[in-house]
């Protein structure tokens, strides 16, 4: 991780509201790692708890375009699994930025273009539950890898791992390692919600290396460019 711009800050709002707020001072291919996150985010509206003892921070690319963002969030999935299988967890990438293992998340990304001037950039959020408490009302829904292992682990090594694994994978084969851990969707039935809100469900047929996921429904096989999905 030597060329990267590692800035730590005990505790903050939101990792990527601080990379907005300072996108202008930080150089390409910083990343903004808090402690504990008191506003973390996720899709849409959604928040993420981060309490001491997970990661979360977020990375900031400069000069990209907005095509991008999707292999972009494909890389960093890929890095998470990966790591998380170097610690013999069986993890997998839920369409279309969720890590989890089994039935329950235990890792999010988030990717959001910034236009300023003829500048694109990206910020690039994650949050892994590592020693973190999961909160009980969502006991059902994730997981954490201190859960999963038994063991605490530094969060430092993660976070180190992680940038490895991003920084050595080969754009050749993202799209082939990023199906290998997304096979579990396949042909299985889902609801999937659409940007404008509407369910559809259906069984997952394939998915795509644009990030568009292909649904076939009773009246039909529709292919969706974005949306959420429920297992």
């Amino acid at each position: 991780m030597n060329d990267w711009n590692i800035i730590h800050i005990d505790e903050m709002n939101s990792t990527m509201d601080y990379v907005r707020t300072h996108l202008s001072e930080l150089p390409n291919r910083s990343i903004v790692w808090a402690d504990i996150q008191h506003r973390g985010r996720g899709r849409g509206k959604n928040t993420w708890l981060s309490p001491t003892g997970g990661l979360w921070f977020s990375t900031l690319f400069k000069n990209k375009g907005v095509s991008d963002a999707w292999h972009i969030t494909m890389a960093f999935s890929v890095a998470v699994v990966s790591t998380l299988k170097m610690h013999s967890v069986d993890a997998w990438i839920k369409w279309p930025n969720d890590v989890y293992v089994k039935n329950k998340k235990i890792a999010g990304i988030l990717v959001e273009n910034v236009i300023k001037g003829n500048q694109i950039s990206q910020i690039v959020g994650i949050g892994l539950n590592v020693n973190n408490d999961i909160d009980e009302t969502l006991e059902d829904k994730a997981t954490s890898l201190l859960q999963q292992t038994g063991e605490r682990h530094s969060i430092k090594s993660m976070l180190t791992m992680i940038m490895n694994e991003y920084d050595s994978i080969d754009s050749k084969t993202l799209y082939e390692r990023w199906s290998q851990f997304s096979f579990r969707l396949l042909c299985t039935d889902v609801k999937l919600i659409d940007v404008k809100g509407k369910i559809h469900k259906g069984k997952v047929m394939n998915l795509f290396e644009n990030g568009s996921i292909e649904l076939k429904e009773e009246s039909g096989e529709e292919i969706f460019k974005a949306g959420s999905l429920i297992l």
